[in-house]
């Protein structure tokens, strides 16, 4: 699967690039689907928004969704999610673990995921435990 242009290469300079991380499970199906690269795109840009699967390809060409990965892939997504219509997690704390694997670094981090480079250098660190009460796919 060749990279998007829209996913920047990270600004080091460093060539070694780790293997991403394990995703939690509401977000398996989107990495399994799209693979890791499309994932981590696919979330950056909507993550947080209510979206309508369609059944089939034919009806999946309109659409930024579709433009991203393509028809058959959010067909394919649809099926796997088992859902017409989901809201797509933000999954913030496994993409800054992803982004961090692919070698980004902690500022560029933050800026994508949209928080605190602190909160995200805490989050790779370990040293912020999830909020007991909080529901699935609530990464705040």
């Amino acid at each position: 699967m060749p990279v998007t242009p829209d996913l920047p290469q990270p600004a080091t300079g460093r060539n070694i690039v780790k293997a991403l991380p394990r995703p939690p499970a509401y977000l398996a199906p989107y990495v399994e689907v799209l693979g890791g690269d499309l994932a981590i795109e696919f979330l950056l840009a909507f993550g947080g928004a209510d979206m309508t699967f369609p059944n089939d390809a034919g009806r999946a060409k309109d659409g930024a969704a579709a433009r991203m990965v393509g028809g058959e892939r959010l067909v394919a997504l649809a099926d796997r999610l088992c859902a017409t219509r989901a809201k797509v997690p933000l999954g913030d704390r496994w993409l800054a673990a992803a982004l961090h694997a692919k070698g980004f670094s902690i500022a560029e981090i933050a800026r994508r995921v949209r928080k605190s480079d602190v909160t995200v250098r805490s989050w790779l660190n370990g040293t912020i435990q999830p909020n007991p009460n909080a529901k699935a796919g609530d990464d705040t």
